[in-house]
């Protein structure tokens, strides 16, 4: 690995993480986990996806507890976890499916990583909920249907924002479905 090939990488988990972080703080809603998770299956290395859906989560996590003050109880710590475990899963499906579907083009591999992220982040945070008995709402279907829209148009963006900084010449992954 070279120092520019790793410098690219760290650019891209610092730049999506952070466009992540803005997109959700601008629009009031929780981190788009099966975005990042998507946008994550285009890069060149599992691990690098991996990455950015944790420090992702790592940042929301910080921006909660200490710029939201949010609480720091068992239940919290719960949830966490789940938010950490759904985006790792999710970032695994989208991978998974989107090397699958390599050969099928780029709208149709992008779009069925984009789906097996949201599933996989669903499916994690579904288990919890059946858990804790809490937090059913989140899977009425008009607010699933929502979060699946939102999710997709922020991919959308990320794709874009990442094109973008390629051609002003920032050093960036050339993700598959870029």
């Amino acid at each position: 690995m070279t120092q520019s090939s790793t410098t690219a990488r760290s650019l891209w988990i610092a730049s999506m993480t952070g466009a992540s972080t803005i997109i959700s703080m601008a629009l009031a809603c929780a981190t788009p986990f099966p975005a990042l998770a998507a946008l994550a299956a285009g890069a060149p290395r599992k691990r690098d996806g991996l990455l950015l859906v944790g420090a992702a989560w790592a940042v929301a996590q910080t921006i909660g507890i200490c710029v939201q003050g949010q609480a720091v109880n068992a239940e919290k710590a719960i949830w966490a976890a789940t938010l950490l475990a759904g985006a790792l899963i999710s970032a695994m499906a989208a991978h998974m499916i989107g090397q699958s579907l390599r050969k099928t083009g780029t709208i149709a591999q992008a779009g069925g990583a984009f789906v097996a992220a949201f599933v996989g982040f669903k499916a994690v945070v579904l288990v919890t909920t059946l858990m804790l008995d809490s937090g059913h709402g989140a899977f009425a279907a008009d607010v699933l249907a929502r979060q699946f829209v939102r999710n997709g148009l922020i991919f959308a963006g990320l794709l874009v924002l990442q094109r973008g900084l390629a051609v002003i010449g920032l050093p960036t992954l050339r993700p598959a479905h870029a």
